[in-house]
């Protein structure tokens, strides 16, 4: 009997845009390779993925050019290492022998409880979370302990840097919607059903009919998926604050 070797699973709705492209770009290259007609896939679905692709790069292309881009990764990245410096203050002030911080510490650590781990959410939730942990931070039977502290200037901070990438979120989004008539995530379910087919098509060809061609093709796939998804989580924890 012989060995049957599965599709891996690419994780697609995961990727950003830009791992996306490279992963379909790199597929679109395999098949190209190999030759379509020798994987039991149509030429009419490799040409589509062709022009997916191209509009897929173009709009890579308008998102690293985007003017916002450098500025709210540099805003999210001090968002989420100041609410991280907040809480852990807090947390570690419970434990402090002056009496004073300790009592400040125990009342604002189940206030910021819920927040523990807030960077790991989606960037739209962090904004609502830290909205939150600044309005408990803000009313009158917690100033104080704040102010005994001393995380005044980093709660004013805090709001300062949530609140610009709030409004530059906003900001792009309208530059977006204005500049790109074909959504993105549109133009991502239509190159993700154009991926399911021509890697369903391919496998099932290596099963009915298998050869060099298909076992080569569905080998060196899913190299390329293991390789992006190592790029995937690569980046997932340089995102993580220090």
């Amino acid at each position: 009997m012989r060995k049957i070797v599965k599709l891996k699973e690419p994780l697609l709705d995961r990727l950003n845009l830009a791992e996306y492209a490279n992963l379909l770009g790199r597929i679109h290259a395999l098949t190209v390779e190999e030759g379509p007609e020798a994987l039991g896939v149509e030429s009419e679905a490799v040409e589509l993925l062709a022009r997916s692709l191209e509009k897929l790069l173009d709009a890579v292309g308008r998102n690293l050019a985007a003017p916002e881009t450098d500025e709210l990764e540099r805003l999210r990245l001090r968002r989420v290492r100041l609410g991280q410096s907040i809480i852990k203050a807090v947390r570690a002030a419970q434990e402090f022998p002056h009496e004073e911080i300790a009592c400040a510490g125990r009342a604002l650590y189940p206030v910021l409880k819920p927040c523990v781990g807030f960077y790991r959410l989606p960037a739209a939730q962090v904004t609502v979370i830290i909205e939150a942990m600044l309005l408990d931070l803000g009313k009158a039977e917690n100033t104080g302990h704040v102010k005994t502290l001393g995380l005044d200037a980093h709660v004013a901070e805090l709001a300062d840097v949530n609140a610009r990438y709030s409004s530059l979120v906003a900001s792009r989004t309208q530059t977006r919607a204005a500049a790109v008539p074909v959504t993105v995530r549109k133009l991502r379910d239509e190159s993700d059903a154009l991926y399911h087919y021509i890697t369903t098509l391919a496998f099932c060809h290596s099963v009915c009919h298998p050869s060099e061609a298909t076992a080569r093709y569905i080998g060196r796939l899913n190299a390329v998926i293991d390789e992006t998804k190592t790029a995937y989580r690569q980046r997932r924890a340089k995102s993580k604050p220090q």
